[in-house]
């Protein structure tokens, strides 16, 4: 019983350890493309003359919705990140 319980246990590790790898690997793409997007709109604008104001106001919102969207995928990226761990602690707490 207690070599089937470690096998479990190594199974569930490596489990978690590819989880992480893979939401580690996620990450950092997703930030290398917000940042991305983020160089080519500053330096797009830093590019722009001061009178063309509606190709200015319209970089500038892309920048914003950028942010915001950025916010948004974090913030679930993070709540997911809790559920995942709350559903696998449910999982540890019936195994044993």
């Amino acid at each position: 019983m207690t070599q089937q319980k470690d096998a479990i246990e190594k199974l569930i590790k490596a489990d978690e350890d590819g989880r992480n790898a893979y939401s580690l690997a996620e990450k950092m793409q997703k930030e290398h493309a917000i940042s991305q997007m983020k160089e080519e709109l500053i330096l797009t604008f830093s590019q722009t003359k001061m009178d063309e104001d509606d190709v200015r106001r319209d970089l500038w919102s892309k920048m914003q919705v950028i942010e915001w969207y950025s916010a948004c995928l974090t913030d679930i990226i993070n709540t997911g990140k809790f559920a995942s761990d709350t559903l696998e602690h449910s999982k540890t707490n019936i195994q044993d």
